[in-house]
């Protein structure tokens, strides 16, 4: 008498790889690519030309982004805070209705932005 099992060689986990959704693949590619991605330290700013940029950015209503002096745990630089400046006070920067604190801003930069229109020339 055969038995199947002497004529059969399971792949196991193998034959179920093609199951994998192409839209889960790239989800784990991404998460990958986020967990490896390394911020960039920018220079340590003043106080000053902090609020220099800071007042134009509210004068021009300019978008700008926040680099924090905190890094993670494994001395990374967090992500930056990205937005529209609402107001400050003497602790915090509001952007957009995120109070970031004044003490730990290491760095800020005015995003350009781009027109939805063209001027003519």
């Amino acid at each position: 008498m055969i038995e199947l099992n002497d004529y059969y060689h399971d792949r196991g986990i193998v034959k179920y790889n093609v199951f994998f959704l192409s839209e889960h693949t790239s989800g784990i590619e991404k998460t990958s690519s986020e967990r490896n991605r390394v911020i960039a330290d920018r220079e340590k700013m003043s106080e000053e030309l902090i609020f220099e940029i800071i007042d134009f950015s509210i004068y021009k209503n300019k978008k700008i982004s926040i680099q924090l002096d905190i890094k993670d745990i494994e001395g990374n630089f967090l992500d930056d805070y990205v937005g529209f400046v609402s107001g400050y006070d003497e602790g915090f920067i509001y952007l957009d209705d995120v109070a970031v604190p004044i003490t730990q801003i290491r760095n800020v930069l005015e995003l350009e932005t781009k027109s939805w229109y063209r001027k003519k020339s």
